[in-house]
């Protein structure tokens, strides 16, 4: 996070290229987080996105937090995985996926995991910060984390 802060002072507070911040956040997530017996691509797709710095700030904070729970939790029975961002902008709503073809996650344990601090977090920077919603979706092949919000208030 210390980078995307020092992007975030250097380039000043009106815009910030968001796609660029989640691509600088997944490559040092991946580099400090896995073992040597992992191999896991990062990948950002989808159109530039710009916004205001407090919601980049959110929006940083809330993937950083989802590629670690995807580091940590997602590829239990394989070495080798995945996760993509993948941002989407029609009519001022902006709409990030964040995805991991892992083990997945049944209902229960989400339920479970909610309560942790992390997931918490998640939830109220979308849904209070960003004025938006927060949506997860679970399969045998993966985990997929939606949020959707406003580009402006």
């Amino acid at each position: 996070m210390g980078k995307v802060h020092d992007y975030l002072a250097k380039n000043g507070f009106e815009e910030v290229d968001v796609t660029f911040v989640m691509e600088q956040i997944g490559t040092l997530l991946v580099s400090s987080s896995t073992t040597s017996e992992q191999s896991i691509e990062i990948s950002v797709k989808g159109k530039p996105l710009f916004l205001p710095s407090d919601k980049a700030t959110s929006v940083a904070l809330v993937v950083n937090e989802l590629i670690q729970n995807g580091i940590k939790h997602a590829f239990h029975t394989t070495a080798v995985g995945k996760i993509e961002i993948t941002t989407n902008i029609r009519k001022q709503m902006v709409n990030i996926i964040v995805s991991d073809n892992g083990d997945g996650m049944d209902h229960s344990v989400y339920a479970q995991n909610s309560s942790s601090l992390g997931l918490h977090l998640v939830e109220m920077l979308v849904e209070e910060e960003l004025e938006g919603i927060l949506s997860v979706f679970h399969s045998n092949r993966g985990t997929n984390v939606s949020l959707t919000f406003p580009i402006t208030n």
